[in-house]
């Protein structure tokens, strides 16, 4: 028996929809380009100044300190101050730079060498005056050419005459020491 079909339902009408309120029209004024590509402008320009300032103005005090210490004969502060940097696109800065380390080198050996002393390590402290006066008479002809030989000098003939004093060493008996090919040959 074939089914029957129920009779379809009637819809319920839909209430009708209130009406929407007209929008009300934008009465903000309009931004004038000028004026916006002004101000962009503007920011852009004080973010590149504040980064710039940023990062030069410090290492412009850096540098005017290190240039202060390196005259009051501080090598490991100036060295300090300027380390960091390999190499300096201002050739005066890169030129100071290069003495600092020159004569921080022999410097920190001497300090070295004091502390060995002190804590009566003879051998260590032997063993940095050697190298101290090896570097010295390697480095003195470049440190003349420099510009800092008396600088250079005082450092060099502080260490001969440690050598001398206290271990009855002599300048070219320390360079044959520091110049030796071999560990045994290294020994005084």
């Amino acid at each position: 028996e074939p089914k029957e079909k129920k009779p379809k339902k009637e819809k319920k009408p839909k209430p009708p929809k209130p009406p929407k309120p007209p929008k009300k029209p934008d009465n903000s004024p309009v931004i004038p380009i000028k004026g916006l590509l002004l101000n962009l402008v503007l920011a852009i320009s004080l973010i590149v100044m504040a980064i710039l300032t940023v990062n030069t103005l410090p290492e412009k005090i850096r540098i005017s300190n290190a240039k202060q210490t390196f005259a009051a004969g501080k090598y490991g502060e100036t060295y300090a101050a300027l380390s960091g940097k390999a190499t300096y696109k201002d050739p005066k800065v890169q030129e100071l730079y290069d003495k600092t380390a020159m004569l921080y080198n022999l410097e920190h050996r001497w300090e070295r060498y004091q502390s060995f002393i002190k804590m009566e390590k003879y051998d260590y402290a032997l063993n940095e005056l050697l190298v101290s006066y090896g570097i010295y008479s390697s480095n003195i002809e470049q440190a003349k050419a420099m510009g800092i030989e008396a600088e250079y000098q005082k450092f060099g003939e502080n260490v001969k005459q440690a050598l001398q004093d206290k271990f009855n060493v002599s300048g070219e008996k320390a360079l044959e020491v520091y110049n030796s090919t071999t560990r045994k040959k290294y020994t005084i």
